[in-house]
C-alpha cells in the first residue's frame, strides 16, 4: 500500500531509438551485431534494403548501390547507455531518443490483483465441491472459467513487463550515404526523364487546349438560346 512498493525490485522499462548514417554500411551492421552478443543480447530484427540512390565508385570501377536498414536489438537494461552511447559513436547521428518507463507500480498492483484472484479461484472451487445440483454447478465452473482466464492475462502481463525490464530494447535505422570524396556521376537516364517530363507536359497542354475547344462547342447551343432570350426581352422592353 502506499509507495512500499518502491521497496521491492523496480520494474523500469527502457527503450531507445537512432538514425543514424554511414559510409560503410555492411561494417556497421556487423559492428551493431558482433556487440549486442557481447553485451549477451540479440537482434530481434534485422532488414536491409537497396534505395534509389547509386554511385560509381572509380577504385573498383563499379556502380555501387546505396543501402537502408533497420535493426531492433536487445540487451540487458544495466548496459542499455552504454551499448546506446556505443551505437552512436559507430555512426553519423540523425536523430536519437531514449525512453524510460517506470512498471513499478502497476506491475505491483496487477500483481495483487492475481493474488486476490487466486484466493477467489479456491472459494469458488471449495464451493464447486459442494454444489447439489446442475444448476449451481454450471454457475460455478461459468465463474471459474471467467477469474482463471484474468488470472493467466494478467500472469502472461506481468511476465511481460518482467522481460522488458530485464531487457532494454533499442530501435536503429541506418542509412548508407556517399563517401564525401566520391563524386557522383550524372544519372544516365538524366536526358531520358527530361525528354519524358517535357512530352508529358505538351500532352498536358494539348488536352486542356481540346478539352476547351470540345466545352466551346458544347456551350454553342445554349448561348443561343440565352441570346434569343435576350433578344425577346429587348425587343418587349423597347415596345413598352
Amino acid at each position: 500500500t502506499g509507495d512500499d512498493y518502491r521497496d521491492r525490485e523496480l520494474k523500469i522499462i527502457k527503450t531507445g531509438y537512432l538514425s543514424l548514417e554511414t559510409e560503410h554500411y555492411d561494417d556497421l551492421v556487423t559492428l551493431v551485431t558482433q556487440q549486442v552478443h557481447v553485451y549477451g543480447g540479440f537482434v530481434e530484427v534485422s532488414e536491409t534494403y537497396t534505395n534509389q540512390y547509386s554511385y560509381f565508385d572509380s577504385g573498383t570501377n563499379k556502380r555501387i548501390n546505396l543501402k537502408n536498414g533497420f535493426m531492433r536489438v536487445l540487451i540487458p537494461q544495466e548496459l542499455f547507455y552504454e551499448g546506446f552511447n556505443f551505437f552512436a559513436e559507430n555512426g553519423e547521428v540523425v536523430s536519437k531518443r531514449t525512453n524510460e518507463a517506470d512498471m513499478t507500480k502497476y506491475f505491483y498492483d496487477m500483481e495483487n490483483k492475481v493474488k486476490n484472484l487466486e484466493v477467489q479461484e479456491e472459494r469458488l472451487r471449495a464451493l464447486f465441491d459442494r454444489a447439489e445440483n446442475i444448476t449451481e454447478i454450471m454457475q460455478i465452473e461459468s465463474e471459474l472459467e471467467r477469474v482463471r482466464s484474468q488470472i493467466d492475462s494478467y500472469t502472461m502481463e506481468l511476465q511481460d513487463i518482467s522481460y522488458r525490464a530485464n531487457m532494454a530494447t533499442i530501435t536503429i535505422e541506418i542509412r548508407e550515404i556517399q563517401g564525401k570524396d566520391t563524386i557522383r556521376p550524372v544519372d544516365d537516364n538524366l536526358w531520358q526523364r527530361a525528354k519524358e517530363s517535357f512530352t508529358q507536359s505538351i500532352n498536358g497542354l494539348i488536352d486542356v487546349f481540346e478539352n476547351l475547344v470540345v466545352y466551346a462547342f458544347a456551350a454553342i447551343p445554349v448561348i443561343l438560346i440565352v441570346l434569343v432570350i435576350v433578344i425577346i426581352m429587348a425587343f418587349i422592353i423597347k415596345k413598352i
